[in-house]
């Protein structure tokens, strides 16, 4: 019976450590005159989980993806509630591309960068051509 109870602590111990392990970092970036909300995915796990879940993101929030080197990440819509603006955006921090009101019923689609990038910002859908976002622009944030 001691084992048993010791077992379980083990148990809730670790599921602590991986809540507090996968939980996003918040930041602020801006792309023109918006001011974005951000929660930050720099892990395999946490970008991996994405948006996939949840149920909306407010008018001025997103995601943003970081990864350890720029590629040509591939980006589904697997387990998503809401259309998402998929922004491309390089390693100097300028927008290279978008995907425009991305579906859930997109899925099992995999949508590609044209060309190397460092970070990916997911908006609400038609948040880039409501604010004027076009590619090129200056993304500005620090991590």
């Amino acid at each position: 019976m001691k084992k048993l109870g010791i077992f379980i602590i083990i148990l809730v111990l670790a599921a602590v450590v991986a809540t507090f392990w996968h939980r996003t970092s918040r930041g602020e970036l801006k792309i023109s005159d918006s001011t974005i909300q951000v929660d930050i995915a720099d892990t395999d796990a946490l970008r991996e989980q994405g948006l996939s879940g949840k149920e909306a993101l407010c008018a001025d929030c997103g995601m943003l993806f970081v990864f350890d080197s720029a590629s040509e990440p591939g980006f589904w819509m697997k387990d998503m509630k809401f259309p998402i603006d998929i922004v491309w955006i390089s390693a100097q921090k300028k927008i290279v591309g978008v995907e425009n009101s991305v579906s859930p019923t997109s899925y099992p689609d995999v949508f590609y960068p044209k060309e190397p990038v460092l970070y990916v910002l997911e908006l609400p859908a038609g948040f880039v051509l409501e604010r004027h976002i076009d590619t090129g622009a200056e993304v500005n944030f620090s991590l």
